[in-house]
């Protein structure tokens, strides 16, 4: 039997696993968190473990047909801070291979875990009060709907953080351009609304086996 995986294929499971892994340090932090303290910190770190098992458990291969339409259902309903019907994350894990669906899954366990260990550490490092996960942004006045969407915000009484997750095959030894320049959009978005506050920016990298690197991107004022 030919077991080759086509490398578009695998580039393909790692864009599910880059969804994965944000949706499972996001999703306990869909409301603000607490994040002040040692205590809150690994509540918060146990949540993501929890939700890590939860996705898991969803998407895994169902060895019923009797299984299929529920299984379905739930995964949907997790995948996506907007819920069934927005699961597009859901159909891009259908479209994958057998194999890739495998790697996704093993991975994600992995992968999340580390990411949310540098965001613990992150919280502690940058004395956040509090975090909170893909928060919307919308662009009211060019009737275009959604602007983006946080990965995370964390923040305190003086500065907001915002910080990107990116799952990457092999992490950089900088923060990328691109990766810049969109937290950079994000923080000068935000500031309209908290003028009061310092603004932050980190793009946490995180690859298959657990690694992460968190970059520090300058978004200072006039430089957006």
């Amino acid at each position: 039997m030919n077991t080759q995986v086509l490398p578009h294929a695998l580039e393909d499971a790692h864009k599910v696993l880059g969804g994965l892994v944000g949706r499972a340090v996001g999703m306990p932090a869909q409301k603000p968190v607490r994040v002040g303290a040692e205590r809150t910190r690994n509540k918060y770190r146990d949540s993501v473990i929890e939700s890590i098992e939860l996705l898991h458990d969803a998407l895994e291969r169902p060895l019923s047909a009797d299984t299929v339409g529920y299984r379905d259902q739930i995964a949907r309903a997790l995948i996506d801070s907007g819920g069934y019907f927005w699961s597009k994350l859901a159909d891009d894990y259908d479209g994958l291979s057998e194999y890739g669906q495998r790697f996704a899954l093993e991975k994600m366990r992995i992968a999340a875990a580390g990411a949310a260990e540098a965001i613990i550490s992150l919280a502690d490092e940058m004395s956040w009060s509090w975090i909170a996960a893909e928060v919307q942004l919308l662009d009211w006045s060019a009737n275009r709907g959604q602007r983006g969407r946080i990965d995370l915000l964390g923040w305190n009484a003086d500065a907001i953080t915002v910080v990107d997750f990116k799952t990457a095959r092999n992490i950089p030894s900088e923060a990328r351009p691109g990766d810049a320049d969109q937290l950079r959009k994000y923080a000068g978005d935000l500031r309209v609304a908290a003028p009061q506050h310092r603004f932050k920016a980190r793009v946490l990298y995180v690859d298959h086996t657990g690694q992460t690197e968190t970059y520090r991107v300058s978004v200072r004022k006039g430089s957006i």
